[in-house]
């Protein structure tokens, strides 16, 4: 199979999915449609207080949702782009926490922000 093959076989196999089936993908695109919009400059108040909520109130398997599916994509777009704190200066105390915890899993003890993200130095 070429690179080629793959990729068509795997868009075509992605287009007969549903949201219930992919939740880790489906969770990305309201955040990419979010972050086009702080981009611009716009509030999303309203979006960020779901999110915030899904940590309250949600149970683990929407908790992960948000981490691994919506945090991963955000963290991913915003260490490219924006301001370093674009996301998280809209996030409450408990999506903030889980947002710090996701970049210290990935880039070690003590980077807790995209800004600290950003900074750290490349590995020899």
């Amino acid at each position: 199979m070429t690179s080629r093959e793959f990729l068509s076989e795997l868009l075509s196999a992605a287009d007969h999915q549903t949201e219930e089936d992919l939740p880790y993908i489906a969770v990305t695109e309201p955040g990419d449609k979010v972050f086009r919009a702080l981009l611009a400059g716009h509030s999303a108040d309203p979006f960020f207080a779901v999110v915030e909520r899904v940590f309250a109130e949600g149970d683990a398997e929407a908790q992960n949702l948000c981490v691994v599916g919506l945090f991963e994509s955000l963290q991913g777009r915003n260490y490219r782009e924006g301001d370093a704190d674009l996301v998280e200066r809209n996030l409450g105390p408990l999506s903030q926490a889980a947002w710090a915890d996701l970049i210290e899993g990935w880039t070690g003890a003590g980077y807790r922000t995209v800004a600290q993200w950003r900074a750290k130095p490349p590995k020899p």
